[in-house]
């Protein structure tokens, strides 16, 4: 796996996170 993949999936992950706890989590 590349970096930019790793990169882009943990971004991805850190988003879905945001929408579901936009209250307790915020980047």
């Amino acid at each position: 796996m590349t970096i930019g993949k790793m990169f882009f999936l943990r971004y991805v992950v850190s988003v879905l996170l945001m929408e579901e706890h936009a209250t307790s989590f915020r980047i």
